[in-house]
């Protein structure tokens, strides 16, 4: 120690830094060394317990499919080394907004121009598709039952109801339609509108007349019109009837529906087809659409325009021999809307009434005599 100390003193004085031992120099890099050591294990610690947790925190967030795939080695898959510079794995699935594929998209069916009026939706146009196979269906297969009936009511009854409802949907071409609604009107007239055949749709009624009956009382009773019995039992004007004969009636509902795109009239009983007529209406929305009732009937009605009567006769009263008034149609004027013959029979099917519903003086006279005051008409 004291040869140290004499040493560090002349160092000193001379300006000089001392010189260690080689004992005290060993000592002092073993030192050095243990300290160097510790330091990088624990650097090694943290580095290894880092990486632990980034793989750890991957698995766990990774979904089964990707734990499993990561099982099995992929030559394309990154190695072990480059792994830990990725973003986490649960990122790796996005959703992304996703736009209709063009090709995939719906197209609009246009519907045929002589057969659907524009404006129809596609699933329209295929209801309507439909309805014109069924219509042709209803069509054929009424003509093989009526071909094969051999005059058995019943068996034409059968094609009856088929040739109306293939008229009914309005979808059979035109030459079909043409056809059909003659094979109606033929069966309509030998099966409903014969006084002597007993036909089940609409169903008929049978009244032996008795001593001091009249059509009136027989009519009232029965709930059907004396124009009624007097069209399908081929009475006269005066309604005369002889004892003990057999009068046919169809009580039941009576409608006259109007078309108003096709400018045609139905009259059924019960949702039978009796007959159809063409028509004229308003034009644009000046026919109202909806169901009414028949208010009021008149024969050889008069015409009130414009705050003015024109009596029936006149050569300026248009409303022919019949009217029939709807109930619920008056208007600010005090004219209401009705079914009525024309004195212009050129005018019938068109669109140049006032708004009420004009058919041919023959033709309103056969709905006046079937339609009951409180009958309906359907504007559709």
């Amino acid at each position: 120690m004291g040869v140290f100390k004499d040493d560090q003193i002349v160092a000193r004085v001379l300006g000089k830094q001392p010189q260690p031992s080689k004992k005290s120099n060993s000592k002092t890099i073993a030192i050095v060394g243990c300290a160097a050591a510790v330091v990088a294990l624990a650097a090694w610690a943290v580095v290894v317990r880092k990486n632990a947790g980034v793989v750890n925190a991957s698995a766990v967030a990774a979904p089964a499919s990707v734990v499993e795939t990561a099982a099995k080695p992929d030559a394309r898959a990154p190695t072990a080394a480059t792994k830990q510079h990725l973003a986490p794995v649960i990122e790796e699935f996005s959703v992304e907004a996703v736009e209709l594929n063009p090709k995939l998209s719906v197209t609009r069916v246009e519907p045929h121009a002589s057969a659907e009026p524009a404006g129809k939706t596609p699933v329209e146009a295929a209801r309507s598709a439909e309805a014109s196979i069924d219509a042709g269906d209803h069509y054929e297969q009424a003509k093989k039952i009526e071909e094969s009936a051999k005059g058995v009511p019943a068996q034409l009854e059968r094609a009856r109801a088929l040739y109306q409802k293939a008229l009914d949907t309005g979808r059979l071409p035109l030459p079909q339609e043409v056809n059909c609604l003659t094979r109606l009107n033929d069966l309509t007239a030998k099966l409903i509108l014969d006084p002597k055949c007993a036909c089940s749709e609409p169903h008929a009624e049978f009244h032996k007349v008795e001593p001091g009956e009249v059509v009136e009382k027989i009519a009232k009773k029965s709930k059907v019109t004396q124009g009624q019995i007097k069209r399908i039992n081929h009475l006269n004007d005066k309604l005369s009837v002889r004892v003990g004969q057999n009068l046919k009636m169809l009580p039941g509902d009576v409608s006259l529906v109007v078309n108003t795109d096709r400018l045609i009239g139905t009259l059924y009983i019960d949702g039978v087809f009796i007959k159809r007529y063409p028509v004229g209406i308003g034009p644009g929305n000046a026919t109202p659409k909806g169901s009414y009732i028949v208010e009021n009937k008149l024969i050889n009605p008069d015409w009130y325009y414009e705050g003015k009567k024109v009596p029936y006769g006149d050569s300026k009263n248009i409303l022919g021999t019949r009217w029939m008034g709807m109930a619920n149609t008056v208007g600010s004027n005090g004219a209401g809307l009705g079914v009525h013959g024309t004195a212009l029979p050129e005018s019938v099917p068109g669109r140049e009434s006032k708004g009420c519903v004009r058919m041919h003086n023959e033709d309103v006279e056969e709905v006046y005599d079937f339609m009951p005051q409180g009958g309906k008409v359907v504007i559709e």
